[in-house]
Order: structure tokens, then C-alpha cells, then sequence
């Protein structure tokens, strides 16, 4: 799984000057076109059509060919002094090679629109944590005993009951035992809630997934401090025992109808204070207005745009910066456009993606209105 420290260094290496050649590819095994890996044939035709040193494509065609790529696309970069990253991402991207400063955009584009979940498993007898980011999931193990020992004490002891409060002989009316084991519960569930805000900070999560049998989950939902209840995109009946390859699953429909809402909400904001359009989005972003770009997820439309500034204009050479003009599709140039103009770029889907393709397939948040 990538972490948060692993998209640093991406973004470190997506600066660098010296001379990459860089490789994306779909290896996704669902694919019928890639049945008897024929992702490595399609890889070595693109890695030979980037006009880079011969040992350098030799070099990318071998690590390509040397071992299974699992995920749905295989990222590769080598340089001079070898395979500088490979990663195997459970994303889709579109299919390209380029010689030159590292092809990054398009990875950190579709790993900026993606949240980190922390997900909270947890019935009356045991709490395990995962981790979900860009179609992985992870079991964290190592958070439970960093809790507060006070607190911890708290929580093991609901998993024991509160009929040990009972002492000495003494009888005690039904009143007392509920109230006792409410308060109990109440007390426990608070201490698992810092829990939760460690997850937050320390993970670097997004949103909360807070999984468990029948009422669990909403009692420890409610339990929440507003600050983390915010955070909550939904819960999920599950048996803490699940696996997460079981787990997974859930979250991601969890996960589906958190980003559906947010990409919705998106585009009406900048239906009502923003650019949409793609002539008139494109031109803010050229003029370093738009801090939020917007489009529709799959848009393979050739239009004739500047390579360099983006600009709409006719085929030849851009009269705004002096750059080649070529028919290029829009969901490669935007990715590198957006991380130019210093714009983080989102692709939408579902409704939202239909309501943006009905303005005209792109718009934008912008810093301030022309």
C-alpha cells in the first residue's frame, strides 16, 4: 500500500531535472486484452516510440518483462543508473511512455482525488484497524497499544462486563445493573474513540469506515467527539473476524457513495461561483485562477490545445506562448496542465460526471473571478 510518505517521495522525484523514462500500462488481469501478458508487448512498443537512449529502453523492457506486475497498472521509471520506481497501483490510467522529466502527474493527479479511510472493526470482545487507500487495504497493528493505558483499562473492562461492580453479597435492582452497564459502555466506547483520532492523525486519514455487528457501530458513532463524527462517511455490518480482502469490498461501496456526494457538491459549486466549460475553464487556469480543476473522468476528446499553456487555439503554433498546437486528448493534458498551473485536478463519475458533460465536460474553482 502506498503511504502517506510514499506520495512525498513521488512528488519529490516528479521534480526531478535529470532525464526519466517513464512507462504506465494496464497489467489488469480482468482485461481480456491482457491475457498471456500481452500489457508487456504494448509496454516495449510504447517505451520504443519515446526516441530514448536504446540502453535506457532495454534496460525499462527487461524490468517489464522480469516479474509478474500485480494491480491494474504498472508504473516504471529508470534512468541512468537503473529502475528509479516501480509501482503497481490498483487504479486505472490511461497508457503512455515519455522520455524526459518524470511522467508523474497523471499518478499524483488520481492519488490526490483519493481519500484514506481509516476503517474501525469492533464487537464486545476485540478492536482490529485497517487502513483503505486507492483500492488497497492494510491491517495496522501496531495502534492498540499506543492508547492510553487508563483508557485501555477502560475498554477491556466492558469486554469483561460490569457484573463484577457487584460485591460483597450486595443486591442490586435492575435499575442500577442498567444504568451500570450503560455507563460502562458509554465510558468504554469514549476510550475507543481516542482511538479513532490517533487513526486520524497518525495514518494521515480522510474519513473514518466504522465496521461491527448490529448496533455497535452507530453506538460508537454517536460516542464520537463532533470533530471525528464529521469524519464518519459510514458504517458497515461486518464480523471483526472478516479478512480484509472480505472487507474491502464493503468499504469501497462505502467509499463509492462518499466520493459520488463530494464530486456532486464539486461541480454545483462551481456551477454557481466558479468556470465550467472547456474553453473558458481552460483560460482561467492559463491565468493561474483556478486552484480546482474539474472533469469528466474518461473524456477522450482530441482538441486542438497548446501543449505548453493549454490555450484554445487553432492547429500550428500557440500565439500566446509559442508553443506546438496538436489534437491531444483531454485526460492526458490535464493532469500535467493542472500540476503546471498549480491546480489539484479531479475526475468525476457517475451523475456527476454526466452533469459536467452536459456544461461542456470541464470547469473549475477559481481563486478569485475575472
Amino acid at each position: 500500500m502506498l503511504h502517506h510518505e510514499d506520495v512525498v517521495e513521488l512528488e519529490l522525484l516528479s521534480e526531478t531535472v535529470d532525464p526519466v523514462l517513464t512507462l504506465i500500462i494496464s497489467t489488469d488481469p480482468r482485461d481480456p486484452s491482457n491475457s498471456n501478458a500481452a500489457w508487456q508487448l504494448r509496454g516495449r512498443r510504447l517505451l520504443e516510440q519515446t526516441h530514448a537512449p536504446e540502453a535506457l529502453v532495454r534496460r525499462a523492457a527487461t524490468e517489464l518483462e522480469a516479474r509478474a506486475a500485480p494491480g491494474r497498472t504498472l508504473v516504471l521509471l529508470v534512468d541512468k543508473e537503473g529502475v528509479r520506481r516501480r509501482l503497481a497501483l490498483h487504479l486505472q490510467l490511461p497508457e503512455q511512455a515519455h522520455y524526459g522529466v518524470p511522467l508523474l502527474a497523471p499518478v499524483l493527479s488520481v492519488l490526490s482525488e483519493r481519500m484514506r479511510y481509516a476503517v474501525l472493526c469492533l464487537d464486545e470482545r476485540a478492536v482490529r484497524m485497517h487502513c483503505v487507500f486507492a483500492g488497497e487495504i492494510e491491517e495496522v497493528t501496531d495502534l492498540l497499544p499506543s492508547l492510553d493505558p487508563a483508557a485501555w483499562a477502560t475498554v477491556e473492562a466492558v469486554f469483561h462486563g460490569p457484573g463484577r461492580r457487584v460485591r460483597h453479597g450486595e443486591e442490586k435492582g435492575a435499575d442500577w445493573v442498567d444504568s451500570s452497564v450503560a455507563d460502562h459502555q458509554h465510558r468504554a466506547l469514549r476510550a475507543l474513540s481516542t482511538l479513532a483520532g490517533y487513526a486520524v492523525e497518525r495514518l494521515r486519514c480522510d474519513l473514518i469506515v466504522i465496521c461491527g455487528p448490529g448496533e455497535r457501530p452507530a453506538e460508537f458513532e454517536a460516542a464520537l467527539p463532533d470533530r471525528l463524527r464529521r469524519l464518519v462517511a459510514g458504517t458497515v455490518g461486518a464480523r471483526v473476524e472478516e479478512t480484509p480482502a472480505e472487507l474491502l469490498p464493503r468499504v469501497e461501496a462505502v467509499e463509492a457513495a462518499a466520493e459520488q456526494d463530494r464530486e456532486l457538491k464539486l461541480v454545483s459549486r462551481a456551477v454557481e461561483r466558479g468556470v465550467v466549460g472547456a474553453d473558458e475553464t481552460l483560460a482561467a487556469l492559463g491565468q493561474g485562477r483556478v486552484y480546482e480543476l474539474i472533469a469528466a473522468a474518461g473524456d477522450r476528446t482530441a482538441l486542438p490545445r497548446c501543449s505548453s499553456c493549454g490555450l484554445a487555439v487553432p492547429p500550428g503554433t500557440c500565439p500566446a506562448c509559442g508553443g506546438e498546437v496538436a489534437e491531444t486528448a483531454l485526460d492526458e493534458l490535464l493532469p500535467s496542465l493542472a500540476q503546471r498551473h498549480r491546480a489539484t485536478l479531479t475526475f468525476v463519475h457517475g451523475e456527476a460526471h454526466q452533469e459536467l458533460q452536459r456544461l461542456g465536460g470541464l470547469a473549475g474553482l477559481v481563486r478569485w473571478t475575472g
